[in-house]
């Protein structure tokens, strides 16, 4: 069980990168500046900013995965066949990700008003760095 969690876990900060890196791979299309100037990589500028960057694209992907559980869930439901256990673990399952999918929708509320208090807003962050010419 814990190896499985420990996989799924891996595979998702793969894919978590993967879906945050490479929208800068495809917007360079000006080569890069001369070598006493410095690029910011990254599509955000400070620390603040960043980490509810990172934290949104978490709370995707347990949304993604509370969706994917309770389809899950659903099949082992229907395939059950009258057998009462595997009913119910499959009961517990569709619970346990509709729960999921829940704390995720209101993460993104939450996210909000973390936000707001600490004044910092993760969608209008502009980049500092020098605009091509």
């Amino acid at each position: 069980m814990r190896k499985k969690f420990f996989g799924g876990l891996f595979v998702s900060l793969l894919l978590l990168v993967f879906v945050f890196s490479v929208h800068q791979v495809f917007a360079t299309t000006t080569p890069p500046a001369a070598s006493d100037q410095l690029i910011n990589p990254l599509p955000i500028d400070n620390l603040t900013g960043m980490f509810l960057y990172i934290v949104k694209g978490f709370l995707s992907i347990i949304g993604v995965w509370g969706v994917l559980f309770v389809i899950v869930g659903g099949f082992r439901m229907v395939t059950a066949a009258g057998n009462e256990e595997q009913y119910i673990a499959a009961k517990k399952t569709i619970t346990w990700a509709i729960l999921g999918v829940v704390v995720a929708v209101m993460s993104f509320s939450i996210m909000a008003i973390v936000q707001n208090l600490i004044g910092v807003d993760a969608q209008k962050i502009q980049s500092t760095q020098p605009q091509p010419k």
